[in-house]
């Protein structure tokens, strides 16, 4: 359970519904570990996968039957949560608020009418739709194209008026968090993939924390520098190696600068918030790291970028 803890707080993935409904699983069958496995097996999460977490799990769980109810009741609330961030449930509910939608009343319940949002892009509701039906695929690139397709379409009208921008903004915002979800579910069949997989990927990335940022321009290069490295590799130049080792470096150092600003932007709320609760100074510091990955992917984008920069490397060395 401890170990399933780190794991949440250094890199949560959809397998965590997966494991959390094992554990759950487990509990309700009076601690029998054959149903715990069976859960994960059923659902494609071996022995083997488990300790290739960066933060692995190696342990089998182990309750007490005083401990039954409680645990019961937390992970229950905690697999709403999950499974929140996870299954697409927040991104169905903003398109469905964006499209319009009707639900009938029921005895004492008022029904409800939401218009559709005027003025968006024409084809904007079937490049959505599309985005629902493959919010699940275990090829996470099909989906990317999608999600990041719909917020190119969609940002024009974030800059125009509009009584309904709420509810666009809160659109953009649940495309934004599932590309984050599609990308950590990349995270494994990266280790094996070959360097044109794995830049592509970036490119990905880069373009979605594009979408996401103002003042962008040199990630723009960096993104122009990944797709002329990808370009050469797949024309059979030599020299795409060192070409994309000088695109990673701009590409980290882009993305530094890029987590500074956001952090000379933010700490002085940090410290004065940090003041009023009478916080420590760990605690501080820890809060400025919440709010810039919390106001943007930068932080998310960064730390992927450095968890795959050496295997990216040791591709572009061989």
């Amino acid at each position: 359970m401890e170990e399933w803890h780190q794991k949440l707080h250094n890199n949560t993935s959809p397998d965590d519904v997966v494991i959390c409904q094992a554990l759950i699983d487990y509990i309700k069958s009076d601690f029998d570990i054959s149903v715990y496995w069976n859960t994960l097996n059923t659902n494609g999460i071996t022995k083997e996968r488990l300790l290739s977490y960066d933060r692995a799990i190696r342990n089998e769980p182990k309750f007490s039957s005083d401990q039954k109810e409680g645990l019961l009741r937390d992970l229950g609330n905690y697999m709403r949560t999950l499974k929140a961030v996870h299954s697409g449930a927040d991104l169905e509910s903003a398109i469905s608020n964006c499209m319009g939608y009707t639900s009938e009343g029921q005895g004492f319940m008022v029904g409800v009418n939401i218009n559709p949002v005027s003025g968006l892009p024409s084809g904007f509701p079937e490049l959505l739709q599309f985005v629902l039906e493959h919010v699940e695929d275990k090829n996470a690139e099909t989906l990317l194209e999608g999600l990041l397709e719909a917020r190119e379409e969609l940002r024009p009208s974030l800059s125009k008026p509009n009584d309904r921008l709420k509810d666009l903004l809160f659109l953009d915002i649940a495309l934004d968090s599932t590309v984050r979800t599609a990308i950590e579910r990349s995270y494994e069949e990266l280790n094996n993939a070959k360097p044109e997989k794995v830049m592509y990927l970036i490119t990905l990335v880069l373009e979605n924390l594009i979408l996401s940022s103002d003042n962008n321009e040199d990630l723009i290069y960096c993104l122009k520098g990944w797709n002329q490295a990808l370009n050469m590799l797949e024309t059979g130049d030599g020299s795409w190696a060192l070409f994309a080792k000088s695109v990673l470096d701009r590409t980290r150092l882009a993305l530094a600068s890029k987590g500074e600003s956001y952090h000379q932007l933010l700490q002085p709320s940090a410290e004065y918030l940090g003041a009023r609760l009478n916080l420590d100074q760990w605690a501080v510091y820890h809060l400025i790291i919440s709010f810039k990955s919390g106001v943007v992917l930068c932080y998310n984008i960064r730390i992927y970028i450095v968890n795959h920069v050496g295997s990216l490397t040791k591709l572009i060395i061989q």
